[in-house]
């Protein structure tokens, strides 16, 4: 005679349940914790890229400061000199005097000026905290800004050109950082030329395959970067530079903040004496 089948206690179902929804619950603690752990890690690199663009901009006034000392010395002696001759012709006024003393003062009022354009633009640079987020804005806003500042602090004999199409179309990004970016590759750009040659900014639109970019180069007449070193400087601390010219870190953080936005950066060089010199390209999608 077969004996009935055994019942399952409900008691035991309920466990079960009990079990599933508490390990359930226990996964979900668990991934809001990893969450906000990510979001926190996030808010830290972000916090770090900004201070790494900050420590960069205070890296750059140094390297110029010498540049720029230069620069406000011309601007000052021939004040001096002015100063001095206008006395002389102070002392002994006759008609000629009254005009040669015109002269001279316009003399010092245009020197003054551009004093005060170089250190407007040094003060500038130093806040360099252009308006706007990763929003949609004209390239030119960045352009103007950067080509502005070393058009007037940059050695005399170094020639900057600047080639912007004008129906350029918006990018998302940061213009502060574009803005660190495009300075960095001109600082690197007048270190390579060594006090003489041309720099030359070039923004276009165009088109990789199926998508659509702004395109924006700096390029310079210098000796060209050796192949040895092309592969290299984008590495964090890399430099080929002697020691008091800069920590490395100028193209690492260009090429992260281009990352950032989805873009594109490249090189193009040559040692070749006959077409030396070096291009950096980047692409920002539209």
């Amino acid at each position: 005679m077969n004996s009935a089948p055994e019942t399952i206690d409900p008691i035991y179902y309920t466990w079960i349940i009990l079990v599933i929804a508490f390990a359930v619950t226990i996964l979900f603690v668990f991934i809001l914790l990893i969450q906000r752990k990510n979001l926190k890690v996030q808010k830290n690199i972000r916090l770090l890229q900004e201070q790494l663009i900050n420590a960069q901009k205070l890296e750059n006034i140094g390297l110029m400061a010498s540049g720029i000392s230069h620069d406000i010395k011309n601007i000052l002696a021939p004040i001096s000199l002015i100063v001095e001759n206008v006395k002389r012709e102070l002392e002994e006024l006759n008609p000629h005097g009254k005009k040669e003393v015109h002269r001279r003062l316009s003399e010092v009022s245009d020197f003054a000026k551009q004093g005060q354009k170089v250190l407007n633009q040094i003060v500038q640079h130093s806040k360099a905290n252009l308006i706007g987020g990763n929003e949609p804005i004209p390239p030119s806003f960045f352009i103007d800004e950067v080509f502005n500042f070393v058009e007037v602090t940059f050695p005399k004999n170094i020639l900057v050109l600047k080639s912007v199409s004008k129906d350029l179309h918006p990018v998302a990004v940061n213009p502060t950082q574009m803005y660190q970016v495009l300075l960095n590759l001109c600082i690197n750009a007048r270190d390579a030329l060594n006090g003489n040659g041309i720099i030359m900014i070039r923004a276009r639109n165009c088109q990789k395959g199926s998508k659509r970019f702004v395109h924006i180069s700096v390029a310079d007449t210098g000796p060209g970067i050796p192949d040895e070193n092309r592969e290299k400087i984008f590495e964090p601390h890399f430099s080929s530079k002697s020691e008091n010219q800069g920590s490395g870190l100028g193209l690492y953080i260009a090429r992260s903040i281009i990352d950032s936005c989805n873009g594109q950066i490249e090189l193009d060089s040559s040692t070749n004496p006959e077409k030396a010199g070096s291009t950096f390209h980047i692409y920002l999608p539209v």
